[in-house]
């Protein structure tokens, strides 16, 4: 398996990712957002909480700390090389600093490695595929390829069943393209008829409201 997806897993399998799901209150997200927030959202966040952890935590994974081990025997090996680089890097090299760095890069990784594992979930679905899976009782804008077929997880609007939804594609002034929807009254109770952009990718050309 490849290195970084085995990081992943474990990661994914520590006490700290199973407790953050186990607490997770649907009710208060509900009662702030006015929408049960999607699944991608929860998982990047908690994975996020676990690397903001002292490194002392991080490393108890052991396949972070086999990388990490390794990372510092090449940089050290590096900076032994000869008189010239140790003095150059050596001298002031502080361990703590570039662990931290090295764990950085590695939530880096992480994070663009299980985005894309959360996608998969619903890339190349039908919408009414899609409409299965997904918590009920909200309406929901999927965006779409060429072809019909989901790219991601589809984003919650509203709770209330009879906003009627609309939905517009818009390019920002950096030239950036989003969709934007709205609704014929507020998307919840006293606010906003209009939902946050929501940055488009490339193959995203189409759009289409769930309800569930």
């Amino acid at each position: 398996m490849d290195r970084m997806k085995q990081i992943l897993n474990d990661v994914l399998e520590t006490d700290f990712i199973k407790k953050m799901r186990k607490e997770r209150d649907v009710k208060d997200e509900i009662d702030f957002y006015g929408v049960q927030g999607r699944k991608t959202e929860f998982e990047l966040e908690i994975l996020g909480e676990f690397f903001a952890e002292v490194a002392e935590e991080i490393l108890k994974v052991k396949s972070i700390w086999l990388w990490i081990e390794e990372q510092v025997k090449d940089e050290l090996a590096e900076i032994l090389a000869d008189q010239k680089t140790f003095l150059e890097k050596g001298i002031d090299f502080e361990m703590r600093d570039y662990v931290d760095g090295k764990l950085d890069e590695l939530a880096d990784k992480l994070d663009k490695l299980y985005r894309k594992r959360l996608d998969d979930e619903w890339k190349g679905l039908l919408w009414e595929q899609a409409k299965e899976k997904l918590p009920k009782g909200q309406q929901y804008v999927a965006l779409l390829d060429q072809d019909g077929y989901l790219t991601r997880e589809p984003y919650p609007i509203t709770r209330d069943m009879n906003v009627k939804l609309t939905w517009k594609f818009d390019t920002d002034e950096y030239g950036r393209r989003n969709i934007i929807v709205t609704g014929d009254r507020p998307l919840k109770k006293g606010e906003t008829y209009t939902s946050e952009a929501i940055r488009l990718r490339d193959n995203e050309v189409n759009a289409t409201i769930i309800k569930t």
